[in-house]
């Protein structure tokens, strides 16, 4: 944890999250604000890893697309851009782990160019919402109460 960050962030208050009004009296609530993953304080995160099973489930609708033989400006689709696709999909359903972040999920810039999906969707599926000490300390990071009085100077040894 980098307390100096945290410390500036509960002082400044940069987006308004009430860290006042819960500092003097409550490490707990100033950590359940920074905790929280809905209001003020609620980002985005690009999602830190993926599962097999989770990506078989988004690239569905890209495999649709590419089935349909019509890209979503409703073009045809080359040849070459069904056979590169169609080979990424039979890897995927393979079952090699490595398939799923060695190939595929570098490669969903290029199902926007190739027309099987937007840029929009992409941004969805590798992105979640986060609170906001991920957002400042990284995915996964839970602020303790701890935490809170340790930035503030007030910790006990």
């Amino acid at each position: 944890m980098d307390y100096a960050t945290l410390k500036t962030e509960l002082t400044t208050d940069p987006l308004g999250l009430g860290y006042a009004s819960t500092l003097p009296t409550s490490d707990i609530a100033t950590a359940a604000l920074l905790n929280a993953t809905t209001g003020k304080g609620a980002g985005t995160i690009m999602v830190p890893s993926y599962s097999r099973g989770w990506l078989l489930a988004l690239l569905v609708p890209l495999e649709d697309q590419l089935s349909s033989g019509v890209n979503v400006s409703g073009a045809a689709f080359s040849q070459l851009v069904l056979n590169k696709w169609a080979g990424r999909f039979d890897a995927l359903r393979s079952g090699d782990p490595t398939i799923a972040t060695v190939v595929i999920l570098p490669m969903l810039n290029s199902a926007v160019t190739d027309g099987l999906t937007t840029a929009a969707y992409i941004t969805q599926i590798t992105n979640r919402i986060c609170s906001r000490a991920e957002t400042l300390f990284g995915a996964g990071t839970v602020v303790q109460h701890q935490d809170i009085s340790k930035a503030m100077g007030r910790w006990l040894v």
